[in-house]
């Protein structure tokens, strides 16, 4: 970040935000380094992203790791069902072993249908490229 200046509470809030425009996962970072029991790593990650003191960085730092802690005692206090459970079981595994695409690794795909396939085959011929694939993907719009 440029030489921004921000409150403390600034700090917190920017890095408690999941925001995927600027790329930063600030929230996966933390929880990871948290997760592991690097604190240093937490409090240096914070200091050089925001290019403040190791005291501001520190007091950041703490601050995240309470809203982190109620969200973790929040979070452990729910009960699921059992239906609940497998549904969420269920889409884990569909995600981890369903399709995805070769090239950006997505999940976020559509099967070309039958249908849609004969109409490419109809208006470009042999030269279509749908007929031959099974899968779009919305990310990177590719077919394959």
């Amino acid at each position: 970040m440029a030489n921004v200046f921000f409150t403390v509470q600034e700090m917190i809030d920017i890095i408690s935000s999941y925001n995927l425009k600027d790329g930063w996962l600030h929230v996966d970072t933390l929880y990871d380094l948290i997760n592991n029991g690097d604190i240093k790593g937490a409090e240096n990650y914070i200091q050089q992203y925001f290019k403040c003191s190791s005291e501001t960085a520190k007091k950041v730092f703490d601050g995240y790791k309470q809203i982190y802690d109620d969200e973790n005692a929040s979070l452990a206090s729910i009960e699921v069902s059992p239906e609940v459970a497998a549904r969420a079981e269920a889409y884990a595994l569909a995600k981890k072993y369903g399709p995805h695409c070769p090239y950006c690794n997505s999940t976020n795909l559509h099967r070309i249908t039958t249908l849609e396939k004969a109409a490419d085959t109809v208006l470009f011929g042999v030269y279509g490229n749908t007929r031959k694939c099974q899968w779009h993907c919305y990310n990177c719009n590719s077919d394959f």
